[in-house]
C-alpha cells in the first residue's frame, strides 16, 4: 500500500552535489568550494555552470565540501559525496583505526593534527588500518 499524504523533504542535508572541476580532481579525494557560484546558473546549459558548484582539490586542514566520486578534468561535472556516509578517501600517509582525519595539501586523508588555533578541521573517522600513502582509508563522513 502507498503512504498517504507523504511528505518529501525539498532539500535533504547531507545530500551529494554536483561539482565542477576548476581544476583537476582526482577521484577518491577531499574537495571544497573554489569560486562563487555563476549568477545565471539557474538553468542548465554547456556554456556556464548549470547549478553545479566549482571545486578543486581541499586544502591542508580545511574544512572540505565532501570528497570527489571520480576522477575530473577541468570543466567537467563530478559528483561530490557529502553527509554521514562510510567512504574510501585516498590516504595521505598512515592512519590508525578510529583516528579523526582532515584534509592534507592534496585533498588526501590524513590523521587529524591539533593546531594552535584549531583551525584543522576534522572530516571524519577512518575505521580501518591505513599502512602508507595510497591506500584507501575507509571513512566515516562528517560533512
Amino acid at each position: 500500500m502507498s503512504p498517504v499524504n507523504e511528505a518529501i523533504a525539498y532539500f535533504d542535508p547531507g545530500d551529494d552535489l554536483t561539482g565542477q572541476a576548476s581544476a583537476a580532481i582526482t577521484g577518491r579525494r577531499f574537495v571544497d568550494v573554489s569560486a562563487a557560484k555563476q549568477a545565471g546558473s539557474q538553468g542548465l546549459s554547456a556554456d556556464t555552470f548549470g547549478g553545479s558548484i566549482p571545486c578543486a582539490l581541499c586544502g591542508a586542514g580545511a574544512k572540505a565540501l565532501g570528497v570527489a566520486s571520480y576522477d575530473a578534468a577541468i570543466g567537467a561535472k563530478f559528483p561530490i559525496a557529502r553527509g554521514h556516509k562510510v567512504f574510501p578517501v585516498e590516504a595521505g600517509g598512515a592512519i590508525a583505526p578510529g583516528a579523526s582525519v582532515m584534509s592534507d595539501a592534496t585533498g588526501r586523508a590524513v590523521s587529524w593534527a591539533s593546531a594552535a588555533s584549531e583551525a584543522n578541521a576534522r572530516l571524519g573517522k577512518c575505521l580501518n588500518n591505513v599502512t602508507a600513502a595510497g591506500q584507501i582509508a575507509i571513512v566515516a563522513l562528517d560533512l
